[in-house]
Formats: structure tokens, C-alpha cells, sequence
């Protein structure tokens, strides 16, 4: 038995705490969880926080694909293969919710891996849309991706434009966005 200011109270029963408390218990774990996502996350803690999201890949070719538990495509025999390479999470477009962005890269069956930036809102219903995506190069290295509040940096490495495609990116070259009105714009740092 554990006491409680009521007297004894049986293991496994739940003993009742103050509403406010649990706000700021439930508001210090939102904020715990917002802190981790801020910045690149995985797959499997971006999974957690935005379930499964169809990706629009109209910046490349018109059609939407799906990741499996993994962070892939699932159909192998399907002329598209994409995988997540990283994401981060934040409230993009001001309406409390947690929205997020993910970076994807695509390939169609040709040599190219595509990698597109994708913003996904949450529904208020418990469930998150991709409402934009952006095309920031052909076999880049994404290195990390954050997000504060509409804004959002994207850290990748490019090749000088005299490389060949099989150079290794090694030029940082950060590509900068901004949810605006429900759309995805590529922005100058300046603004």
C-alpha cells in the first residue's frame, strides 16, 4: 500500500491530481517532444508524432506514394522508389498544432535520386497532410533539416557545377522555405 494524503491508496490505482497539474505535466511533454523534433529527426520518431502520410511528389512526376514501418516505399516492383532521409517537426502555419517537414529523396528508375522538401499539417483530426512539397536537387547530401514556427533550412551539400554527378557533394549549400498561405516557397535567407 503507498499512502497519500487521503490515507492508504492499493498499488495500481490511480490517484487523482489536480487539472492544472496535468496541463503543465502534459504541456511539459509536448514541449519535450517539440524540442526533440525542432531539429533532423528519423523516421520511426517522425512516424510516431505524424503517422502515415501520403507524400505528393508533384515537384518531380504526378503521383503520391506511401512509407512503409521502415521509411520506404513498399511496392518493389513499382517504377518509384523513395525513402525519408530526415525531418523535424513544429508548428508551421500558427494554428497550435504540431505540423512537420520531410525530406525525401525519389528515384524514378533512371540514375537520378531526387530529394524533395515536404510540408505536413496536421488535420485536427488526428491526422497529418502533405500540403506542398519542393524539388532541392539530384543526388545532394541532406544533412540536417529545422524548422522555427513558418520557416525552414534545409542543410545540404552540392557539387561545383564542373563536378560530374558521381562527385561527392562537399559545397554547403543551405536551401531556405517558408510555409505562405498553404504553399511551399523557396525564400533568400534575407527575407
Amino acid at each position: 500500500m503507498v499512502t497519500a494524503a487521503d490515507g492508504p491508496v492499493p498499488v495500481g490505482s490511480v490517484v487523482a491530481m489536480k487539472p492544472k497539474r496535468i496541463w503543465r505535466r502534459l504541456a511539459l511533454l509536448v514541449g519535450a517532444l517539440v524540442a526533440v523534433l525542432a531539429t533532423s529527426c528519423d523516421y520511426q520518431t517522425f512516424r510516431l508524432a505524424f503517422g502515415d502520410v501520403e507524400y505528393n511528389l508533384s515537384g518531380l512526376i504526378d503521383e503520391r506514394v506511401r512509407l512503409d514501418e521502415s521509411g520506404y516505399t513498399p511496392d518493389a516492383a513499382a517504377m518509384i522508389d523513395s525513402a525519408f532521409i530526415t525531418g523535424a517537426a513544429g508548428d508551421l502555419n500558427g494554428d497550435g498544432l504540431l505540423d512537420g517537414v520531410a525530406v525525401l529523396t525519389t528515384n524514378t528508375g533512371g540514375t537520378g535520386f531526387f530529394y524533395t522538401v515536404h510540408a505536413i499539417l496536421a488535420d485536427g483530426d488526428g491526422g497529418s497532410r502533405d500540403v506542398g512539397s519542393v524539388f532541392i536537387g539530384d543526388r545532394v547530401t541532406v544533412t540536417g533539416v529545422e524548422l522555427s514556427g513558418p520557416r525552414i533550412e534545409v542543410s545540404r551539400l552540392v557539387r561545383a557545377d564542373d563536378e560530374p554527378f558521381v562527385a561527392k557533394p562537399t559545397i554547403p549549400s543551405p536551401v531556405h522555405l517558408i510555409l505562405e498561405d498553404g504553399e511551399l516557397l523557396v525564400v533568400t535567407p534575407t527575407e
